[in-house]
């Protein structure tokens, strides 16, 4: 097996749901990412605290305890953090909900389902910027 088009980029994946962090997981280790994991905003930021920063945050919006607009709006807060790109997960594909998510923070806005090819792009893409 090859290296995988994203070789050693380090990715935070938040999500509440065990079965999609774990599948999120699973695309990307396959394409040679080094993931991180959390189920809601506030343990995110307790893993960002614990090691170095990661190249990229995928982040699902509706969680408990602290959602994802809560989380961005931290991280855009603290100098350390700002510059990651961090893209949404959502099941809202209207118009109004890709407005907010970008104008709350986030770099980049993915409708669930998706697809392991989707998520790598989008990631390819925030990176490259």
């Amino acid at each position: 097996m090859d290296a995988g088009p994203l070789k050693d980029v380090a990715v935070l994946v938040v999500e509440d749901h065990p079965d999609l962090r774990e599948l999120e997981r699973f695309w990307l280790e396959r394409a040679g990412a080094v993931v991180r994991e959390a189920s809601d905003g506030v343990e995110a930021l307790v893993v960002l605290a614990a090691r170095p920063p990661p190249d990229v945050i995928v982040c699902d919006l509706h969680m408990p305890v602290m959602d994802g607009g809560t989380f961005v709006a931290r991280l855009r807060e603290d100098a350390r953090y700002r510059h990651i790109p961090v893209i949404a997960l959502t099941g809202s594909a209207t118009n109004r909900a890709l407005i907010e998510t970008l104008e709350a923070g986030f770099s980049a806005h993915l409708v669930k389902p998706v697809t392991d090819e989707t998520l790598r792009a989008q990631i390819h893409r925030v990176l490259v910027r």
